[in-house]
């Protein structure tokens, strides 16, 4: 290498100043070399790549993140509409049944309810009795005490009892899941064995429902509460605890696998957040609706973010904040997976083959077994409750958020609607005519929003059955185009696998060796599945933990 000049003529050398290289340099000539210098960064032109990546990271996120919102929204539509339907011809079934066979007993090992009943319709009677008794033990609940007795908390208390109620919910997510499977495997149990197995998980499944509705309950008054306060709560309970969810997510390193259950969890968080402040509009609009505070002053927090010129006050008085949470939640959530990402060297080509793996669930219906799928090569399979089967692998737990709805759809029309009797009817004629008003009048209202649920139910459903349906035709396609066929996904994404894959099989295969001795523990390992991005649901750990 030469010195007296700058260095590093030949392709590849690096140019060093002559004056670095001279020992008698003077402070002028360090200063002369610094203003002359050029500073290139060889891997420059991969960071500006990995910058471009990073800014394209919120738009493939929201995409992912609105299409399982979608899924979730389809499932508990499910609840609502098809369920109760499922629920009553199960009914009319088994009345028709006893009717019909008025000398049949149903003890156990009778042979009646095996004709008056299917195993799928068996199944349909526990669900809609579940949500029925739940419904039923939780509908006094005074919502009202509740919020003053929250709302009497300081803000460090609100903030415990706003997290604690989340690690709560995760909790009772998965055990409600194994909870309804178990109680679903009963059913095809033999006849005298069904009653004993199925009661026993039934009253597990009972307990899991109340319990999680009571904390989903505690959640949207919880955040009720934030919305309303005229301080700072509401900003230093999301803000805060956002933050710690991006500490807690970012500085990690994460598999793709991982990043799905991250995906998943926002996802159900996203989907939540919605119906509970959906919930929470309609019960500020029916309390403020009849006082003289309609028009009352928005909460200190958010004064700074409404322009002047505003002037309707349900704006200011109840979606400011409204949206400031789901602003919160937009921004929070772009920041994590893009750090991620980045963090990670993983693409944000990822989260379109997370949509992959989401529309092949939703087009392809499974068999009674769960393991073998049945495509069509002209038209999509016709199975309506595969959404709920796509939002139980997201995590979501469509039964208790569907009763603690129902349960503050009754608060709120109690609160709208009061007694409909005129107050000077004290003939007991009268009394009874205003009682039969009421009935006939809520059951017409009844029907006309469960008819009204059911067709928004089965457009909405059939919107989003023909999306995925396409999005899978079209991944099929470039598929077989790219020379791999019809390989599942997770083949299709073997190129983003790491080399400790193949360090993890072979340490799985060594401590298979160790624990050979014994039949039982062989055979359970055997049994134990082995996660992938073409099975791995919310509550599965992979690697070392669950996010």
């Amino acid at each position: 290498m030469r010195q007296g000049g700058p260095t590093g003529s030949a392709e590849g050398d690096v140019s060093i100043p002559a004056v670095y290289l001279e020992g008698s340099a003077s402070m002028w000539d360090y200063y002369v070399a610094e203003l002359e210098s050029s500073e290139f960064d060889s891997n420059i032109n991969l960071k500006r790549r990995r910058m471009s990546q990073l800014l394209r990271v919120p738009w493939n996120v929201e995409k992912l993140l609105w299409f399982g919102v979608a899924i979730c929204l389809d499932a508990l539509l499910h609840v609502f509409s098809i369920m109760p339907a499922r629920f009553v011809r199960a009914s009319l079934n088994l009345t028709a049944g006893v009717l019909r066979d008025t000398e049949a007993t149903i003890l156990p090992g009778s042979g009646a309810m095996r004709r008056w009943l299917t195993s799928a319709q068996l199944f349909d009677m526990y669900r809609g009795l579940l949500l029925i008794s739940t419904c039923a033990i939780l509908w006094h609940i005074d919502a009202a005490q509740l919020y003053h007795s929250i709302r009497a908390q300081s803000s460090l208390k609100l903030y415990f009892i706003f997290s604690a109620l989340d690690i709560f919910d995760r909790l009772l997510s998965s055990f409600g899941h194994d909870a309804l499977d178990a109680l679903q495997s009963t059913v095809s149990d033999p006849w005298p064995q069904r009653w004993r197995s199925g009661a026993g998980y039934f009253a597990i499944a009972q307990c899991y429902m109340l319990v999680h509705t009571l904390v989903l309950f505690y959640q949207v008054i919880t955040l009720n509460v934030a919305v309303n306060a005229y301080s700072d709560q509401l900003l230093s309970l999301l803000i805060s605890n956002q933050f710690v969810e991006i500490k807690s997510n970012v500085f990690k390193k994460w598999e793709k696998e991982m990043l799905f259950q991250i995906g998943c969890a926002d996802i159900v968080e996203r989907f939540q957040q919605i119906v509970f402040l959906f919930i929470i509009i309609l019960r500020n609009l029916a309390e403020l609706s009849g006082t003289v505070s309609f028009a009352a002053a928005t909460p200190s927090a958010f004064s700074p973010l409404i322009p002047s010129w505003v002037s309707m006050p349900v704006v200011n008085r109840i979606l400011t904040p409204v949206l400031m949470v789901l602003g919160t939640e937009l921004l929070i959530d772009w920041i994590k997976h893009a750090f991620v990402t980045k963090l990670n060297w993983i693409r944000p080509e990822i989260y379109s083959y997370y949509i992959d793996i989401l529309s092949r669930d939703m087009a392809c219906s499974r068999s009674e077994r769960g393991r073998r799928r049945t495509r069509s090569a002209t038209k999509p399979q016709l199975f309506v409750d595969q959404s709920s089967r796509v939002a139980r692998r997201l995590g979501l737990a469509p039964q208790p958020l569907a009763c603690m709805v129902i349960l503050m759809l009754g608060q709120v029309s109690h609160i709208l609607v009061p007694s409909s009797r005129p107050q000077h009817a004290t003939l007991s004629a009268t009394a009874a005519g205003w009682t039969l008003l009421d009935i006939f009048a809520w059951a017409a209202i009844g029907l006309i929003a469960y008819a009204l649920t059911v067709w928004s139910k089965l457009a909405f459903s059939s919107r989003l059955m023909h999306f995925a349906w396409n999005r899978h035709r079209a991944f099929e396609r470039r598929a077989a185009e790219s020379g791999e066929g019809a390989k599942t996904s997770a083949g299709n994404l073997k190129r983003f696998d790491d080399a400790t894959k193949k360090q993890d099989r072979e340490d799985f295969m060594e401590v298979g060796k160790i624990i050979a001795q014994d039949p039982s523990e062989t055979e359970w390992e055997q049994q134990r599945p082995k996660w992938t991005l073409d099975n791995i649901e919310r509550y599965s750990l992979f690697k070392s933990r669950i996010t």
